[in-house]
C-alpha cells in the first residue's frame, strides 16, 4: 500500500510539472488568450533590434559631429569639393527654374549661389549635378539633356546643356554641346565626359570650356586586337587621354593597354601590341 501512494505521488508530480512547463511555452499573451507560442516582451523586442548593424550616414568629409547643418530645399543629389571645403546642392527657385549653391562644409554657410536657370529636360525633376577636378581646382557641374527649340524636328537640335561652376567663386560657364542620343556623363578624371555609353564622346575642359569631339576611328585601337573594336566604349578621361574598353581589355589613348600593363605575377596575353 505504502508503495502504491509513493508511485501515485510521483506520477502526480510530474503530471503538474509538465503542465507547468506547458504553461510557460504557451502562456496567456496579455489579455488573457492562450494557445499560441509566448510573443516577446517590449524589452526583448528592443534588445533583439539593438544587436542590428548600425546606421551609417554618407555626409561630406569635413562635416562633423559637433556642430551640425541642415539645407533646405535640395535635391538628392550634392556634389563635394573636397579641395574647396564646399557642398554643392540644386534648390528649386519655382516651378521650372533652379540654382546651384555652394556651402561651407563644416559650418553649412552659404558661399556663392549662381543665377536661377531652367532645365532642357522636364523640371519636374532635378537637372543631374557632380563634381569634377584639373589643375588643382575644383567644380560644380548641372547638366541637363533635350531639344534648343520649342519646336525641336531632328536630333540635330537636342543638345547636352552644362553649367561648369568654379567650386572656390562661383564663377559660372555655359557649354551647349550638339547630341543626338540620350548621353551619359560623368566627372572621373580632369574632365568632363560625354559618352553615348559606346565608342561616340566628347570630352570638355571644365578650366577652358573647350570640347573635344571622339569618334571611333579616333580612339587609337592597339594593333592586332580585334576584339578591342567590338563592345568599345569611352570610359572615363585620364591625364594621359580617356580610358577606352573593348570586349577583352582596355587602354588609354596613346598610352598603355592592358596586355602590355599586366600587374606583377599575372600571365599577359599575345596578340594585342600598341600601335
Amino acid at each position: 500500500m505504502g508503495q502504491r501512494v509513493v508511485r501515485m505521488a510521483l506520477v502526480a508530480g510530474v503530471t503538474v510539472l509538465a503542465l507547468l512547463l506547458l504553461l510557460a511555452t504557451y502562456g496567456g499573451d496579455g489579455d488573457g488568450r492562450t494557445g499560441g507560442p509566448r510573443k516577446a516582451g517590449p524589452a526583448e523586442a528592443v534588445r533583439k533590434s539593438a544587436a542590428g548593424p548600425a546606421t551609417r550616414l554618407a555626409v561630406p568629409p569635413a562635416y562633423t559631429n559637433r556642430r551640425g547643418w541642415e539645407v533646405t530645399g535640395e535635391s538628392a543629389e550634392y556634389a563635394v569639393a573636397v579641395g574647396a571645403g564646399r557642398v554643392g546642392y540644386l534648390e528649386r527657385v519655382s516651378a521650372a527654374r533652379f540654382r546651384l549653391r555652394a556651402v561651407d562644409a563644416v559650418s553649412g554657410r552659404t558661399r556663392w549661389a549662381g543665377d536661377a536657370w531652367r532645365p532642357l529636360s522636364d523640371p519636374v525633376y532635378f537637372p543631374r549635378l557632380l563634381s569634377v577636378a584639373k589643375d588643382g581646382r575644383e567644380f560644380f557641374v548641372t547638366w541637363s539633356y533635350g531639344q534648343v527649340g520649342e519646336d525641336a524636328l531632328t536630333a540635330a537640335d537636342m543638345i547636352v546643356a552644362l553649367d561648369v561652376y568654379d567650386a572656390q567663386s562661383g564663377a559660372q560657364r555655359r557649354v551647349e554641346l550638339p547630341w543626338a542620343t540620350a548621353p551619359t556623363v560623368n566627372g572621373a578624371g580632369p574632365g568632363i565626359l560625354v559618352s553615348d555609353g559606346g565608342a561616340d564622346s566628347a570630352v570638355v575642359d571644365p578650366v577652358t570650356g573647350r570640347v573635344s569631339r571622339l569618334a571611333p576611328q579616333d580612339l587609337r585601337y592597339p594593333k592586332g586586337c580585334g576584339d578591342c573594336r567590338v563592345q568599345t566604349q569611352v570610359r572615363a578621361v585620364t591625364e594621359k587621354g580617356v580610358l577606352v574598353s573593348g570586349r577583352r581589355g582596355f587602354w588609354v589613348r596613346d598610352g598603355w593597354h592592358s596586355r602590355k600593363a599586366a600587374r606583377p605575377g599575372r600571365t599577359r596575353r599575345r596578340g594585342c601590341r600598341r600601335r
